[in-house]
């Protein structure tokens, strides 16, 4: 890594030069601007060496107006602070009545909280108990208590959403949206909100006041760079320790590529596949473009577009399909000024989230009594009357949080 200190309050770094063969070479530039940090690049830098010195130059200035103008316009944000000041009342409803004592209390009794999606990834509703199959290797297994879970039941649910400086023009449009989101909640459901961009906070832990938690909304500024994993991670650890209802989802909202967590892509899938939560992800962006097309990124502002409005589609499908939840990709969700007015906007996002919002609570749960030596992660569920149809089924969460 390579220090270039400069005149105060600017700071200038590159790090990890490699070089990228005929393209140029991979590099990331990061500027500071007292206590904020900016990243500059991401994907591939031209070869054209003789350029990069005024490009420097270039993107020093620009990283000067950015400041300024981002200080101005909506600031940096101060999640640790929002996250220690934040409360959270709570006036939760009773759970329906769920599997009998004397079968819970049976040895090798395990509940499945199973999905069942066609071809489109729509819910298939209406089904019985006659229509599922569940097996451990080649043995089958009677299903000792079944439930149609329709929606009624009250839910736990987390939004994670993304602030990374490439959101900045994007945040009016989720913001709005996800503010009718949560006015449309169950008045039961607890809701608790994640901000993530170089790492997650919990700007609002579980609470039944709706409007507390859209109030949350507001604070949230678009700056840094994007940790996905470490983002679900925490909202898993979230759910275990403090969710109070056993039906749980995690809505996930970002516009790019996991470039900062800890946590691995498949370590949070297996975690997030264990919680017993469905995960349901929107990633606002182009899946196809290159992902060296040399993007600047400073702040919230972006030169040459290109690997900034790349999304991860695949990944995020990926974790959609472990845990029974969905992932849909929109086109950006606006251009132009930072304020959402004015602006080349469309309705896929919020179309996204109204189908989430009409899926969540709806599932089946399945209950099985295992036989000595049969884990729960060796049962597999189906539907023979749908051929078709992709089943998810994990164990169902404990009701009651964990305290460690």
């Amino acid at each position: 890594m390579q220090s270039f200190p400069n005149a105060h309050p600017l700071s200038f770094e590159r790090e990890g030069d490699s070089h990228a063969g005929a393209h140029g070479y991979r590099a990331r530039i990061r500027l500071w601007y007292g206590s904020t940090q900016f990243v500059v690049s991401k994907g591939i830098l031209p070869m054209r060496s003789a350029r990069l010195s005024w490009l420097f130059q270039f993107v020093l200035l620009a990283a000067l107006a950015g400041c300024a103008a981002q200080q101005q316009s909506s600031g940096t944000p101060d999640y640790p602070a929002a996250a220690r000041a934040a409360t959270a009342p709570l006036k939760l409803c009773p759970v329906p009545d769920g599997a009998p004592a004397d079968l819970v209390s049976r040895p090798g009794f395990t509940e499945f909280t199973t999905t069942v999606t066609d071809t489109s990834g729509a819910l298939v509703a209406s089904l019985k108990q006659s229509d599922f199959e569940v097996h451990s290797a080649a043995q089958s297994l009677p299903v000792a208590y079944f439930h149609n879970d329709a929606g009624a039941a009250p839910e736990s649910i987390i939004l994670v959403i993304d602030t990374s400086g490439s959101m900045h023009p994007k945040l009016p449009t989720v913001t709005r949206a996800l503010g009718g989101f949560i006015g449309k909640l169950n008045s039961c459901d607890e809701i608790a909100i994640i901000a993530f961009s170089d790492q997650p906070y919990l700007i609002q832990p579980f609470t039944t006041d709706h409007l507390l938690a859209a109030g949350k909304l507001s604070i949230l500024r678009a700056n840094g760079e994007t940790a996905i994993y470490d983002s679900i991670d925490k909202a898993v650890d979230a759910e275990r320790k403090t969710a109070h209802y056993p039906a749980r989802a995690i809505i996930l909202i970002t516009d790019g590529i996991d470039n900062k967590s800890t946590a691995t892509k498949d370590e949070a899938i297996a975690k997030v596949k264990r919680s017993g939560a469905q995960l349901f992800l929107v990633g606002i962006g182009d899946p196809n473009v290159r992902p060296d097309s040399g993007s600047l990124a400073i702040g919230p502002f972006v030169i040459n577009g290109g690997d900034i409005d790349r999304v991860d589609a695949r990944t995020l499908k990926e974790f959609a399909s472990a845990t029974g939840g969905n992932a849909y990709v929109v086109r950006p969700t606006a251009s132009g000024d930072d304020t959402g007015n004015n602006t080349a906007t469309n309705d896929e996002f919020p179309t996204a989230i109204a189908k989430i919002q009409g899926a969540l609570g709806h599932g089946y749960t399945l209950g099985v009594v295992l036989p000595p030596g049969v884990a729960a992660a060796a049962v597999t569920v189906a539907v023979p009357s749908h051929p078709d149809a992709k089943v998810t089924a994990h164990p169902a969460p404990d009701t009651k949080p964990l305290n460690s």
